[in-house]
């Protein structure tokens, strides 16, 4: 979650998910490899692009494995819209080839595969017309449809157990229009809910980590200094802020601690106010943060320290 407080507000990712069919892997070495090919594949197709993923399990309902506990994927998705498109794919079960007919059109053949070698699915993907287009609206459908497309084959030939089913319905992209939508699924649907390993036979590791970490959009950080005084306005007016953005029958649940505090905010409308907010006093410093892209406020207080901090990662703007 602090991770994703760090990404600039202007960059919306996509949400990934990825399952596995009846048969699914039992071991992390296993799942976590599977999870790194699709990475690296992925930079290797888009060079600029990065990934938060989260893993999960579920209890399975249905099929040979009823009552077993399954693995899945969640991922949020940086820097592959508008410029996704088509290129040529070799799998050992799906396999994208590029023809050119006599007019000069370009266009894709999708090509998947069992176990025995026999097409199970093919297809036609649109060629340059549609990604050559002025129209960014156009242009952003078309790269979607291009993704989805490349995520559905690629972890079909990832995971490699020749299931029909699982090609069609084993992978989802959704897009996610807002800052407050990431947040949304990071803390509540996927990246937020606990995970109980108690039934897991093999322990699976880390739960989260960052594919492509230097591609990663975060915003910059600014540094302020604030008086003692200027710190404990600021966190009334984060307190109050706070209170007057939560519903009503939630209010109970908001914490604060009189010597520390932490906020999601956004840092370019805090870092336009923030002059006009604060009251001139000089009194014994403390310590203001403001972390993310400008979603995290921290303070602290040190009888020591001779002048008060604040550090603001900036969103949108960032140069």
């Amino acid at each position: 979650m602090n991770l994703l407080t760090k990404v600039r507000s202007d960059s919306i990712p996509l949400l990934v998910t990825l399952t596995y069919p009846d048969e699914f892997p039992l071991y992390h070495q296993d799942y976590k490899r599977h999870l790194d090919l699709l990475g690296r594949r992925l930079l290797r197709h888009c060079p600029g692009a990065s990934i938060i993923w989260k893993l999960e399990f579920k209890e399975r309902r249905s099929g040979q494995n009823k009552g077993k506990i399954a693995p899945h994927y969640h991922l949020f998705i940086f820097n592959v819209l508008p410029s996704f498109a088509f290129k040529v794919a070799k799998g050992r079960f799906y396999t994208v080839t590029k023809r050119t007919i006599y007019d000069g059109t370009t266009y894709f053949l999708e090509d998947v595969r069992d176990h025995q070698g026999g097409v199970i699915a093919s297809g036609l993907l649109t060629g340059q017309s549609f990604s050559s287009t002025d129209d960014e609206e156009v242009k952003r459908e078309f790269a979607l449809h291009s993704f989805r497309s490349w995520v559905s084959g690629t972890w079909y030939d990832i995971v490699g157990t020749g299931d029909a089913r699982h090609f069609r319905a084993g992978t989802r992209v959704e897009e996610i229009r807002s800052t407050r939508g990431v947040f949304a699924y990071a803390s509540k649907k996927y990246a937020g809910k606990p995970v109980d390993c108690s039934n897991l036979e093999n322990k699976p590791g880390r739960f989260w980590g960052v594919l492509g970490r230097p591609n990663l959009p975060l915003g910059t950080r600014k540094v302020v200094s604030l008086s003692q005084s200027e710190a404990f306005h600021m966190m009334r007016l984060l307190r109050r802020h706070r209170l007057a953005n939560t519903p009503p029958k939630k209010r109970r649940y908001c914490r604060f601690n009189t010597h520390a505090m932490k906020a999601y905010v956004s840092a370019d409308y805090w870092l336009e106010r923030i002059d006009r907010l604060l009251e001139q006093k000089q009194l014994p410093s403390s310590f203001l943060t403001v972390l993310g892209p400008g979603r995290v406020a921290r303070r602290s207080h040190s009888p020591h320290q001779a002048d008060g901090v604040a550090r603001i990662n900036r969103g949108s703007d960032c140069r």
